[in-house]
């Protein structure tokens, strides 16, 4: 069934999107597995990541396996190593895909007010994709981030990238059955909903039924990242 839902999403991106934003947890260890599925699926070109803009030059290290200095540029703030953002298994597999002339872009845009920075982020997306329409790009991004409707936290209103950019995206979002991801300190997982999912042999690619999200991505469990060293 995973396969006929890969075949759907790929008619679907030969109308008329050009991007595939992929909804993680950050810290989990399977994310960078799923996201060489998508490069695989779906011949992507390029690949967007949560990670601030000023880091472009220090992105091209890890086609020549420069592991350590990259970590070590990425350890001078205080957030990113221990965030989950990227671990060393996204480190392999991006020197990978660089090497292989996919182009990994980081295009976060920070700002104090959240609402700015997702402005400022898709602007920065948009401006990328032009310069070529006919290049398939892969965004991944926190789940809320990569929402496709704005939503309510604390009567506050946010519009996330996903908001954004949402009449030229597939949003997917990752859906952890079980497990435990790193982001800051270890946290357990438990999607009760997912996890029916796996008891039907629902895995992997999947229509969603979340307003926010076009498919879920259906995983089994995950453990921790193995975080990178600063």
């Amino acid at each position: 069934m995973g396969k006929t839902y890969w075949e759907e999403l790929k008619r679907l991106i030969a109308r008329d999107n050009s991007l595939i934003m992929l909804g993680e947890k950050h810290g989990a260890e399977v994310n960078p597995r799923i996201i060489d599925k998508f490069v695989k699926e779906l011949k992507i070109d390029d690949i967007f990541i949560e990670l601030n803009s000023r880091y472009e030059k220090t992105v091209d290290l890890l086609k020549y396996g420069q592991f350590e200095k990259f970590s070590k540029e990425l350890g001078l703030s205080q957030w990113i190593l221990p965030s989950g953002l990227l671990g060393m298994s996204h480190l392999k597999i991006f020197q990978k895909f660089l090497r292989a002339d996919i182009k990994i872009h980081p295009v976060k845009v920070e700002s104090e007010n959240w609402n700015t920075a997702e402005i400022k982020t898709s602007k920065k997306i948009e401006i990328i994709l032009k310069k070529d329409k006919t290049r398939l790009g892969l965004l991944v991004m926190g789940n809320l981030h990569a929402r496709k409707k704005s939503f309510r936290l604390e009567k506050k209103l946010y519009k996330p990238v996903g908001f954004l950019l949402a009449e030229n995206i597939i949003s997917v979002q990752i859906r952890y059955a079980a497990g435990a991801i790193y982001n800051f300190r270890k946290i357990g997982l438990k999607d009760a909903g997912a996890a029916r999912m796996v008891a039907q042999g629902e895995i992997g690619l999947i229509p969603s039924k979340s307003i926010y999200f076009d498919y879920d991505y259906i995983v089994t469990k995950t453990n921790p990242l193995k975080l990178l060293n600063g």
